[in-house]
């Protein structure tokens, strides 16, 4: 899905992908990884379990920042800290989070 569009968020400019769970994440641009959460284990189409969204957050050079969501229970192969560079593998996809897809 795209830009704007109802899902994840009218107001939020993400892209949504759909793939298959268990799929290598790697990071489109390079930065330094400021936010990783990989504790959560549920996922489903309702807003109740967007708390359970595993997530990771690169920060660029730039300033902008890029957020990879709904990733695999204990799925980050970065930690808060790591230089990535582009292409690297960063995660693993899952079904966490608010999210009716891997």
């Amino acid at each position: 899905q795209g830009y704007f569009s109802r899902f994840p968020k009218k107001e939020g400019a993400a892209l949504v992908f759909k793939m298959r769970g268990g799929t290598t994440i790697t990071a489109a641009r390079s930065g330094i990884v400021v936010r990783v959460k990989q504790d959560g284990n549920k996922g489903g189409l309702n807003k109740k379990f967007r708390k359970y969204g595993n997530n990771i957050v690169i920060q660029h050079e730039d300033g902008s920042r890029a957020g990879y969501w709904h990733l695999q229970y204990n799925g980050s192969l970065v930690k808060v800290g790591d230089t990535v560079s582009t292409g690297q593998p960063i995660a693993i996809s899952g079904k966490t989070g608010y999210a009716l897809l891997p």
